[in-house]
């Protein structure tokens, strides 16, 4: 289980002011999976350093999805090892990433970061994950 203490402000996933709220990075990510993210764990045999990578099922176990967070400044493919599992077609991928390693949201003014969403992603041609990013994948199984 886990828990995140100082929502608001300070360190918190919402920056707020009088007049003006905003959601910062670490909100955006709680977020996304929150909305998109599987039940089910898996257990993950593959070594994608320097990349940390998590999966799961969706509850009714119809679409693989996976986190990945690519700490590096260059563009990572992800080639997933689907042992015992068959893609049904494309995947989607929603990440989080911003023009500079600190860019980050203000209350009052333009989002500089924000979750992006692609459709039609390949997964047999490897994941590709943007530079210092959140992504999440979601591949839909047969």
């Amino acid at each position: 289980m886990a828990h995140y203490a100082q929502t608001v402000n300070v360190i918190g996933a919402i920056k707020t002011t009088r007049t003006a709220a905003e959601m910062e990075t670490t909100g955006l990510v709680l977020q996304l999976y929150r909305a998109h993210y599987g039940h089910i764990p898996l257990q993950l045999e593959q070594d994608f350093a320097p990349c940390d990578v998590a999966a799961a099922l969706t509850q009714d176990g119809r679409t693989l999805t996976v986190g990945v967070v690519n700490p590096t400044d260059t563009e990572k493919e992800l080639r997933l090892n689907l042992t015992g599992l068959t893609a049904a077609g494309t995947a989607t991928r929603w990440h989080i990433t911003g023009p500079s390693p600190t860019a980050h949201n203000t209350p009052g003014q333009p989002r500089m970061v924000d979750i992006q969403r692609a459709a039609d992603v390949s997964v047999a041609a490897g994941l590709r994950v943007p530079p210092l990013s959140v992504a999440l994948f979601a591949v839909p199984l047969r």
